[in-house]
């Protein structure tokens, strides 16, 4: 199994002191995620973690366009993947927007599976997620990016 880096997580205080790390993947694949930890030491030495698994039951995809955009508006589409017996007839969806230090910064709602998200103020230029998810689990993860 190939492993990618997915983020980095500086240390806090020295060895022996007992923190707690945290990390959350907001643009998770559909289906089975492995996640294992490298830990290294200030000497230098790396050890690595047992692998953890997260299983995301998608059967939707979330489109955003334009891409990139301007950071005052970006639009929303929600389509099936074609999971066998899956539809999407769910009648609000949650679709949540994080900037690239994975700080909240919308959260909206929409009856229907194509919809404009509007920011104001307009977003600053940068990379942003935005999942989207109802009242039977998280549907699609997408980003996009901000130029001016």
């Amino acid at each position: 199994m190939n492993y990618a880096a997915i983020a980095t997580v500086p240390t806090e205080g020295g060895a022996g002191l007992g923190h707690q790390y945290t990390y959350t993947d907001y643009t998770p694949n559909p289906g089975e995620n492995y996640y294992r930890l490298k830990m290294v030491s200030y000497s230098g030495v790396a050890t690595y973690s047992g692998i953890v698994t997260a299983s995301i039951a998608g059967a939707g995809r979330l489109t955003l366009f334009p891409n990139p955009c301007d950071g005052s508006i970006i639009s929303a589409s929600i389509t099936s993947v074609g999971v066998a017996g899956a539809s999407l007839t769910e009648s609000v969806y949650t679709i949540d927007v994080y900037n690239d230090q994975g700080v909240l910064i919308k959260h909206t709602s929409s009856p229907t599976s194509t919809f404009n998200i509007q920011f104001t103020p307009s977003l600053t230029p940068g990379a942003y997620a935005a999942r989207v998810s109802s009242s039977s689990g998280l549907i699609g993860v997408a980003s996009f990016v901000v130029r001016r």
